[in-house]
């Protein structure tokens, strides 16, 4: 696991690649005071740069209360 951006909802966050049958996971964390998440990408290719695409998902899933 290596230290990532954690976007713009801020906190830590840190992405990792690992295997499992054969097929390459990246899989990416974060916490902050309010939150922990996690989210695996499955079968992507480093050129595909999980850890960029991390914070984009990130945004699209967690919103900040109101």
């Amino acid at each position: 696991m290596k230290p990532v951006a954690p976007g713009p909802l801020g906190g830590t966050a840190r992405c990792g690649t690992s295997k499992n049958a054969g097929i390459r996971v990246e899989v990416c964390g974060w916490a902050s005071p309010y939150v922990i998440g996690v989210i695996h990408f499955g079968g992507f290719k480093p050129a595909d740069n999980p850890s960029k695409m991390f914070t984009q998902v990130r945004a699209q899933v967690e919103h900040p209360a109101s």
